[in-house]
């Protein structure tokens, strides 16, 4: 891993082995709001909205960054 962006040739930025480092932590730190978010729902339907707002964010970052 290393932290600058990769060449851009023939989607080769799109596979895994390919994240920088920030790409990395951007993960992770989208992880872990996703699960606080869950952990502070008051109710089911906050839970569930949390859950919906999770699940779109994970679906647009794995599109971007090609994880399968």
């Amino acid at each position: 891993m290393e932290n600058h962006p990769p060449f851009l040739d023939d989607g080769r930025e799109r596979h895994p082995e390919n994240l920088s480092t920030h790409d990395m932590e951007r993960l992770v730190s989208e992880a872990f709001a996703i699960a606080a978010n869950l952990n502070s729902a008051a109710d089911d339907d906050e839970y569930r909205a949390a859950m919906r707002e999770g699940l779109h964010a994970f679906d647009m970052l794995r599109e971007r960054y090609g994880l399968t």
